[in-house]
């Protein structure tokens, strides 16, 4: 007996000795899967906070998207600098010179690719919003419009600069002249990302105007008709013809909005066709000191400033239909907060960058140069700042009531489309 409870015993220790390292390698590897695990949850919950369908947009999940946004411009502004590396080499060493600070050009470029990000998802919020509600009240009808033109007359604005030959030599010696013919104190302002901005904003603002006609005529077809060819009680027509007012208010503009849309149209239309039938005698000879007035401006450099200035008094002015319709409504709902606050994250880092690339270059009459992205983002920023108090101040408490309400108009407005098909 003692014998063999000696020799268990022995076996015993000996499993010891061999489980111990085992438990050892299982307890670390527990321990990795717990960190891994733990991460991936962090991570999951950090992308769990953006979520642009949520119209309140609560400090951590703005504080989420921004932080996203700044990582995702300043790696793709990394990736463009190591693509570009052959264009860095055959970069003037003149111009080099005239340059502060080496690390300003990484900053810009983070800067610019951030706000480009920021912009561009700005858009996307207020169509995830539509589709979601298949509905889009709460939508200036006139703020879209306006927007979809303001973006045309920006895009082709920075394609000219950014493309055009003509352009750039034209921009080029009319400030040679106010810089005393030094070339190298003169550069386009216009860079890659506000091109992609520009036509990526048109296509998304056409399409989010398409919105509003689509779910609109998809609810109520042939309504106006219906109402007129229904022998109802007077009572019932007058509910019904109000219900279709309101409704249609979401779809017609104002007549000032049209009125402005056919002037630009008109006026930008005539402005191209006499700068490309004028006869320009004599022009590589710089017979633009000799012509008159009027020939002065016949280019396409002043051609792309008057649309920019066009761009720069429909933000001025597309923006004032939304404020009113916010307080008419005492309410933002369906008019996403998240479009707001990127835009002004877009807005106050594209300022930023064009300050800080004058700065750097010695050169202060790139604002005027592109004086467009520089009002546009000082524009946005104040009445951002607007529609924020708006939101979070003055109508926090409002948005249940408003969605209540337009429900309520949305049932009334199906029960009498069914009285009307049972008395047709």
């Amino acid at each position: 007996m003692n014998k063999t409870s000696k020799s268990n015993l022995e076996l015993r220790e000996y499993d010891e000795t061999i489980e111990k390292p085992t438990m050892i390698e299982t307890g670390g590897r527990t321990s990795s899967h717990s960190i891994a695990r733990n991460v991936t949850s962090k991570i999951r919950e950090f992308f769990n906070l953006i979520t642009l369908s949520d119209e309140r947009g609560t400090p951590s999940q703005i504080s989420a998207l921004l932080f996203l946004l700044l990582l995702m411009g300043t790696l793709l502004a990394m990736l463009v600098h190591l693509l570009s590396n052959d264009d860095d080499n055959h970069t003037d060493g003149t111009a080099a010179d005239h340059k502060r600070f080496v690390w300003v050009q990484p900053v810009s470029s983070s800067l610019g690719y951030t706000y480009f990000l920021s912009w561009s998802v700005s858009f996307y919020p207020q169509v995830i919003l539509n589709h979601k509600r298949k509905k889009t009240s709460g939508l200036s009808i006139d703020f879209c419009i306006l927007n979809v033109l303001g973006y045309i007359c920006y895009s082709i604005y920075n394609v000219g600069f950014f493309w055009s030959h003509t352009i750039q030599q034209l921009y080029i010696e009319r400030h040679d002249n106010k810089n005393d013919g030094d070339e190298s104190e003169t550069s386009i302002m216009v860079q890659g990302n506000d091109v992609a901005f520009a036509i990526h904003a048109f296509l998304l603002s056409s399409y989010t105007l398409g919105q509003i006609y689509y779910y609109y005529y998809q609810q109520h077809p042939k309504q106006s008709l219906e109402v007129e060819a229904t022998p109802l009680k007077s009572a019932m027509i007058t509910q019904e013809s109000q219900t279709n007012q309101k409704l249609e208010s979401y779809v017609i503009p104002m007549k000032s909005t049209l009125y402005f849309l056919v002037t630009v149209v008109i006026g930008a239309t005539t402005y191209a066709i006499t700068i490309i039938l004028y006869p320009r005698d004599g022009e590589e000879e710089g017979s633009s000191l000799d012509s008159s007035d009027l020939e002065k401006y016949l280019n396409w450099l002043d051609f792309c400033y008057v649309l920019s200035s066009i761009k720069i008094l429909i933000t001025i002015l597309k923006y004032v239909p939304q404020v009113i319709l916010n307080y008419q409504r005492k309410s933002t709902v369906g008019w996403t907060i998240w479009m707001v606050v990127l835009d002004l994250y877009g807005g106050v880092l594209s300022v930023a960058q064009l300050l800080l690339d004058c700065w750097n270059s010695h050169d202060w009459g790139g604002i005027s140069g592109n004086i467009a992205k520089f009002l546009l983002g000082f524009v946005s920023i104040i009445f951002d700042l607007i529609f924020i108090f708006q939101h979070y101040v003055l109508y926090r408490n409002n948005g249940g009531r408003a969605e209540e309400q337009m429900k309520s108009n949305d049932i009334t407005e199906r029960e009498g489309r069914a009285l009307c098909e049972n008395h047709a």
